[in-house]
């Protein structure tokens, strides 16, 4: 999905899992839908019905919000964050074990 978004490309997500988590931190980051949800197959038939019908211009502002969300959550400096959080928080509980 993040890889999708960084393309610029619509999504349609299954709003359960990782990608609820994925699509609730772009809600809260944005105050909007980074794709289009659906939770059953017939949600899905639905949101794919609706693309169809649709112009892309209808989605263009919910695209450029997740590049966005993706572009702000899964750069390099985040990740290089999130890794040394890691390592301090394994460093610490070891610090407290001895």
């Amino acid at each position: 999905m993040p890889e999708a978004m960084f393309n610029s490309c619509l999504v349609l997500a299954h709003d359960t899992a990782g990608t609820h988590e994925q699509l609730e931190n772009g809600f809260r980051m944005g105050n909007s839908e980074i794709a289009l949800r659906f939770a059953s197959a017939g949600q899905l038939a639905e949101k794919l019905s609706e693309v169809t019908r649709s112009q892309a211009e209808r989605y263009a502002e919910m695209v450029h919000n997740a590049f966005g969300v993706v572009n702000h959550l899964y750069t390099v400096e985040a990740h290089v964050s999130q890794v040394y959080d890691f390592y301090h928080d394994i460093l610490t509980v070891k610090q407290k074990s001895l």
